[in-house]
């Protein structure tokens, strides 16, 4: 049975990679794909995930949903001088009328993963690769819907290297660092991984 799972993502150059890796693994099933204001701002990261879901052309229509334009506290920070302006490197990645392939959720991203966390409880995995934003606002809103997810596995954090925007800070970390305490207080009992 294919492993049901969320991206929560903030569509730079390395998120993208991402998607396509999980939608052309025959291991996953993703079930939604969730943008966070983090490389880019959530506008452009919104229209990056629907650049790339049209080259992917997924056959499972998954759900998609904005979620968070700014961090819990404090200022903005974006990667353009990593991932460019656009989040993508500038590739020419011209949008095709492929709509019909995902479903648009009307709600905020930090809805859309509870309510499908309580549809499929101890099934879902919820992968973030980005700032921690709604996945704190998730554990705000509605802490039990977020405690039936699976697992939680977050691209954060550094611990024997030096981090990659200060000498000791990694960029998903130092984007929302209220959202991230948040997230690692709050004695979740799913299994979290930092990578």
């Amino acid at each position: 049975m294919k492993k049901r799972i969320i991206i929560d993502c903030d569509v730079g150059v390395d998120d993208a990679l991402a998607l396509i890796l999980a939608f052309h693994s025959p291991e996953l099933n993703v079930e939604a794909v969730t943008g966070v204001n983090g490389n880019v701002p959530l506008n452009q990261v919104f229209e990056n995930i629907r650049k790339v879901l049209s080259l992917i052309q997924p056959q499972n229509k998954p759900f998609v949903a904005k979620g968070a334009d700014k961090p819990l506290k404090g200022k903005t920070v974006y990667a353009h001088s990593v991932h460019g302006s656009d989040g993508l490197g500038g590739a020419k990645i011209e949008r095709k009328e492929a709509e019909g392939r995902w479903q648009l959720y009307p709600g905020r991203a930090d809805e859309l993963i509870t309510k499908m966390a309580r549809r499929y409880p101890d099934e879902l995995t919820l992968i973030a690769t980005g700032p921690l934003t709604n996945v704190a606002l998730g554990l705000k809103k509605d802490p039990e819907g977020m405690k039936k997810l699976k697992e939680v596995s977050i691209m954060g954090g550094v611990v024997r290297a030096k981090g990659n925007i200060t000498p000791h800070a990694e960029f998903n970390i130092f984007s929302d660092p209220l959202a991230a305490e948040i997230v690692f207080k709050s004695g979740w009992a799913c299994d979290i991984e930092v990578g």
